[in-house]
Parts: structure tokens; C-alpha cells; sequence
């Protein structure tokens, strides 16, 4: 029997298709691969935009779902890529939108506003935080460009304003600013906030220093076309301070002052120092001196002085005097006895005209008086001692003469007599009277009382007859007995000299100004004869008489 042999051939099939399939990934890999290189190729050289490359990737991850033999790794990396890619193609489209936005911005096709708009709306839509961190960012730097862009334009409306020299058009500036710097405030915005307040300082300024500029300008022009008095110019300096701003400092002529106000009170306290007070006495004098020439005598009324007194006293009591109070009182006290004086002098002019004695001791008394002043009784104290002679001669003359006695008669020797009745006594003789002196000349001069007026030696009366002579009374008859000793005259008491304090006089001042030196203030009295402490010193009542030492 034949023997039949067989060869078997034997192979393992679960491994044969592994390797196969193992081939083909290996295939489909390299394929892949090159296919994401020429894709790295394209995004790096920017040949194809986000929407492009997510459609290449939406592609291949078709394919591969397709595949019969998948790549579950390669399906998943796509997937990813994918979700990335789609990322980056919406913040393509965000920012290509805020790009056109931008630009039409700045081209003028567009509002700042519609493209904070665009942002801001993107930001409420967007759920990715990295998208949204950087939409933040560009909504932050697009309102920041809003703000400058509002600044400047404000600047520049500004400068404009203070070009033209225009209050409005700053206080509108102002007024713009300050809304801006609200708003900004209400929203939390402190780098805005502190933007608009630098502008508005700066407007500010340019605001206080026009106003200044304007105001001196104008108060130039009213003093040279009104020709103002001192208390006129004054008058406008004080109108800017109690008008001028006080809550900020201002730079003015290269000086920095605490306010406009403080700026306005620098400016009023140097003319009060440098020329109020010469102007103003130049304008009392000048005005005092039009009342004197409408006298005869070139006087003025004791009301006069009186209100200049009340002026300077006035004056001091001003605020803006409260500084300058001792040079109010030296004026003052200068322009009353300047004042005084010259008074005092038309009186003693007039007296030289009229001989009117007792009308010039009563004028000049009544100043001195009123204003607490010694005054010249120059020329008219000759006058007064003049007549005193005269009068003391006339009556010298008028005195009777003494009797004398007649000589005693020897005495005889006694011789006895025969009783008689006593004899009758003999009256003792008459003196005859002595004639009286001889009469002057009728006088011939006109009288200036009128009738009852006696002449300058008091010797004629004016009548209506005209001047007569008065007559000397007829001495009484003179008695044997020898006259009385005269009395001894009491002497005149000294004429106290009082003057009554006026308003804001001190006793220091009366003293200096009465006695050459204030420290003698503590000789003073009241009429009472009451004396003064440190106390009731500085109670000193206005309207006290005070006694003057000799």
C-alpha cells in the first residue's frame, strides 16, 4: 500500500490582520503628518485665517470618524485643535470688529462712543474668561482715549476762551468740566476723576486771572475818567474782596497768594499805606479850604472840624483800618488842631477888624472847649492888657483924695475960768470935691455894637444923639474921720484848663499831646479830682473832663 503524504501550512490570522492594521495607521500617519505640516506651514506663513483652518481641521476629523480603521489619539487631538481653533476665530471676529470700529473712529466715520458700544457688548455676550480678560483691556484703553479725547477738546475750548478774553465762555468751560469730573466720580473712575480736576484748576486760573486783569484795568479807567476821590478808589478795592473767591490759591504777577480775595486785600492794604492817607488830606484840605473863602474872614464852622473828627473816628473803626489804627489817630489828631489853629488865627483876623473883644475870647473859648486844645490869644491878649491899664488909670483917677488932719493948736496955761454952758461944737469943713479930669475929643470912628457901644478907652457911649461922654460919678464927702485901710484884694483863682474826651483817646495820647510826654498820664484828674489807675485807666468814658495841669 502506497503511503500518501501532505504538507500542512499553518499561520496565525488575529496577527496577520493586527500587523495589517498596524501598517495602515502607520500609513495613514505619515499622511497625517505630512498634512499638519503643510497646515503649521500655511498659519505660519498667514495663508490661512482661523475660519479656514477650522474648517481643514473639521475635515479631517470627518475623515477620520469615516475611517474603517479609526485613530481614536489622532481623533481626539483634532477635536481639541478644533475647540482652540474655534476660539481663536471668534477673538479673529471680536477684535477684526473692534479694529473696523477703531478705525472708523478715527477715519470720522465713527463715534468713540459706538466703538466703546461694540465692546462692551462683546464683554456681556462673551463666556470665555480669557476673552473676556481681553476684551476688559481694550474697553479699558478705548475709554481712556474717550476721556482724553474730552479732555483735549475741553483744553482746547479753554484756551479759546482765554484767548478771546471771555469770562463766559471759561465759566461754561467750568461749568462743562465740572460735570465731566461728577459723572466720572459717580462711577468710581479716580484717574478721570483726577484728569478733569488738573483742567479744572487750570480754568480756574485762567478765570481768577482775567478777572483781575479786568477789574484793574477797569479801575484805572474810572479813576481817570471820574477823576475819584480817595475814598472812591477805596470803595472799588473793597467791592473786589468782599466779591473774590477764597478756596484757591492763585499765582499773580509771579506771587503766590492763599486766594484771589487775599490777592485783593494785599492790593487794598498797600494803597492804604502808600497813598490813602496823603490823598486824603490833600481832598479835607482842599475842601476845607473852599468853606473858608466863602468867610469873610477866611473861617470855618466848629461843625466842620467836628465831622472831620467823626471821619478819622470812623475810619478806625473800619476792619480794614484795624492795622493802620495809629496812623488814623496821628491823622486825626494833626487835622484837628491844624484845623483848630487856623480857626483860632481868622479869629483873631476878624478881631483886628472889628476890635469885637468879647465875641473873639468867646469863639476861641468854645474851640478849645470842643477839642480839648490850647489856643494863641495872640494878637488880641495885648488888646486885653491894653485896656486893663486904661481902665485901672481911669478909675485911679476917680478916687478921691485922701483928707489930712489939721495941726494940733499950742496948749496954753491953764488959767481958772468962770463957769459957762458947754460951747457949741463947730462942724468939721467940706472938703471941696475934685474936679473931674478933662473930657477927650469926641471919638470918630463907627461903632460896631450899635448904640449902648463903648469906645476902645471907655470914655463915650453911643447914643442916638451920637457919641457922649460918660460921667464920672461925684465922690461921696469925705469925713473928718480917717479912711479905712484898704482891703487886701483876693487873688483870681488860676483858670483850670478841661478838655472832654472824644472818642478813641487814650490817656496816654491826651498826656503826650497836652503835656509833652505820655508817661504824665497819671496826672490827670476828673473835675471831681479823681485820679486814674492801670484799672480805671483803660475804663476811660468818652465825654469825661478832665483837668489839665498847669
Amino acid at each position: 500500500m502506497a503511503i500518501t503524504l501532505k504538507k500542512t501550512l499553518s499561520f496565525d490570522v488575529s496577527a496577520l490582520v493586527t500587523a495589517s492594521v498596524q501598517n495602515v495607521k502607520e500609513v495613514k500617519r505619515a499622511q497625517a503628518a505630512k498634512v499638519e505640516a503643510d497646515f503649521q506651514r500655511a498659519i505660519a506663513g498667514g495663508e490661512m485665517s482661523y475660519e479656514a483652518q477650522l474648517k481643514f481641521r473639521e475635515q479631517q476629523l470627518a475623515d477620520e470618524e469615516k475611517s474603517s480603521i479609526k485613530d481614536d489619539d489622532l481623533i481626539s487631538s483634532l477635536k481639541k485643535s478644533i475647540d482652540s481653533t474655534k476660539k481663536l476665530s471668534r477673538f479673529e471676529k471680536i477684535r477684526t470688529k473692534y479694529k473696523n470700529s477703531l478705525d472708523d473712529y478715527v477715519t470720522g466715520r465713527g463715534s468713540i462712543d459706538a466703538h466703546i458700544k461694540i465692546l462692551e457688548d462683546t464683554l456681556a455676550t462673551e463666556q470665555d474668561e480669557a476673552m473676556r480678560t481681553e476684551i476688559r483691556t481694550l474697553l479699558s484703553t478705548a475709554r481712556s482715549t474717550k476721556t482724553q479725547i474730552e479732555i483735549n477738546a475741553v483744553k482746547n475750548r479753554a484756551t479759546l476762551a482765554t484767548k478771546d478774553n471771555s469770562i463766559p465762555l471759561l465759566e461754561k468751560s467750568i461749568a462743562e468740566v465740572r460735570d465731566k469730573q461728577a459723572a466720572a466720580t459717580l462711577v468710581g473712575n479716580e484717574d478721570e476723576v483726577a484728569a478733569w480736576g488738573e483742567t479744572l484748576l487750570a480754568l480756574r486760573t485762567s478765570k481768577t486771572k482775567l478777572q483781575i486783569d479786568n477789574s484793574l484795568n477797569e479801575m484805572v479807567f474810572k479813576i481817570n475818567r471820574y477823576n475819584l476821590k480817595s475814598f472812591d478808589k477805596l470803595g472799588l478795592l473793597g467791592g473786589e474782596v468782599s466779591k473774590s473767591e477764597i478756596d484757591m490759591p492763585i499765582i499773580y504777577g509771579g506771587v503766590r497768594y492763599d486766594s484771589q480775595r487775599a490777592f485783593w486785600e494785599d492790593k487794598r492794604n498797600d494803597y492804604i499805606r502808600t497813598s490813602y492817607f496823603t490823598e486824603l488830606e490833600q481832598e479835607l484840605n482842599d475842601e476845607t479850604a473852599k468853606i473858608a473863602s466863602s468867610s469873610k474872614f477866611g473861617q470855618v464852622p466848629i461843625a466842620r472840624i467836628e465831622a472831620v473828627n467823626n471821619f478819622y473816628n470812623d475810619l478806625r473803626g473800619r476792619p480794614e483800618f484795624t492795622i493802620f489804627a495809629d496812623t488814623v489817630e496821628q491823622k486825626r489828631v494833626a487835622a484837628v488842631n491844624k484845623m483848630a489853629t487856623d480857626l483860632g488865627d481868622s479869629i483873631q483876623s476878624e478881631f483886628a477888624a472889628t476890635n469885637d473883644l468879647a465875641k473873639a475870647e468867646r469863639a476861641i473859648t468854645a474851640i478849645e472847649t470842643k477839642f480839648g486844645i490850647k489856643l494863641s490869644r495872640e494878637p488880641f491878649a495885648k488888646e486885653i492888657e491894653a485896656r486893663k491899664t486904661i481902665a485901672e488909670t481911669v478909675i485911679e483917677e476917680a478916687k478921691p483924695p485922701v483928707p489930712v488932719a489939721p495941726p494940733a493948736a499950742p496948749r496954753a496955761p491953764i488959767v481958772p475960768a468962770p463957769i459957762k454952758p458947754p460951747p457949741t461944737p463947730t462942724p468939721a469943713p467940706v472938703p471941696t470935691p475934685t474936679p473931674p479930669p478933662p473930657v477927650a475929643e469926641t471919638p470918630q470912628f463907627t461903632p460896631t455894637g450899635g448904640i449902648g457901644s463903648k469906645s476902645p478907652d471907655n470914655k463915650f457911649v453911643f447914643t442916638k444923639e451920637g457919641w457922649k461922654p460918660i460921667e464920672t460919678p461925684t465922690p461921696p464927702p469925705v469925713s473928718s474921720v480917717a479912711p479905712a485901710a484898704p482891703l487886701t484884694p483876693t487873688p483870681a483863682p488860676t483858670e483850670k484848663r478841661v478838655i472832654i474826651v472824644q472818642s478813641g483817646e487814650t490817656l496816654n495820647a491826651i498826656a503826650q499831646r497836652e503835656l509833652g510826654d505820655a508817661s504824665r498820664w497819671q496826672e490827670l484828674a476828673t473835675e471831681s479830682g479823681q485820679k486814674f489807675d492801670e484799672e480805671t485807666a483803660k475804663k476811660l468814658q468818652i465825654g469825661t473832663r478832665l483837668i489839665i495841669p498847669q
